[in-house]
């Protein structure tokens, strides 16, 4: 579960809260973290601070295992109206420092391609490369609520969800996001979200 808020004219905050399970051999564990982050945005750059998997250490088959804490800062940075680049450096509280890039191009209005890279080590070759979409799009709202009733909701704009959400829009998004691992099982996320 996760909120986030405006809390200045620049910034941006939230929390997230989680259930983290861990499954070895026929042991099992759970337990709950949470994830804290500011950002702030500028007309064309933004910077973000977060902390993540805070919360105290669960136990699987009777054995204490403490959660992976890190911080990250990133940065990025609006090349132009449909191409955005970031940046990202993590630092694990029991491990070195990470490097993330990537990028996202936006050949429509609901449709977002995305690419990226962070350094892996010792998991052979292609790990550490992402590749994903979104489709994102406002959806419902009065009749007034747009420029023209007849626009598609594949040409609708995700601010135009911001200035009519008090008048029944919402913003619908769907993200698929996979990466590789290398010598590892590769990973898929599917993430649904709505904003009203």
């Amino acid at each position: 579960m996760a909120y986030g808020a405006r809390a200045g004219a620049a910034l941006n905050a939230g929390a997230n809260v989680k259930l983290i399970g861990q499954t070895l051999a026929s042991e099992k564990g759970s337990g709950l973290a949470l994830d804290l982050g500011i950002q702030i945005q500028g007309e064309r750059t933004s910077f973000g601070l977060a902390a993540q998997n805070l919360g105290p250490a669960f136990k699987v088959g009777g054995e204490s295992s403490n959660l992976p804490q890190n911080i990250r800062l990133g940065f990025a940075y609006a090349a132009g109206p449909r191409l955005l680049l970031a940046w990202d450096e993590e630092k694990p509280l029991a491990g070195s420092f990470r490097a993330h890039l990537g990028g996202e191009w936006r050949p429509s209005a609901a449709l977002s391609l995305r690419a990226g890279y962070q350094q892996l080590e010792n998991l052979g070759s292609g790990a550490g490369l992402s590749l994903g979409l979104g489709i994102r799009s406002a959806m419902g709202g009065k009749s007034d609520s747009w420029a023209g009733d007849a626009t598609p909701w594949w040409e609708r704009q995700s601010q135009d969800a911001e200035l009519s959400t008090g008048r029944g829009a919402y913003l619908v998004s769907l993200d698929y996001a996979y990466q590789s691992f290398g010598e590892f099982s590769d990973t898929h996320r599917v993430t649904v979200g709505v904003k009203f």
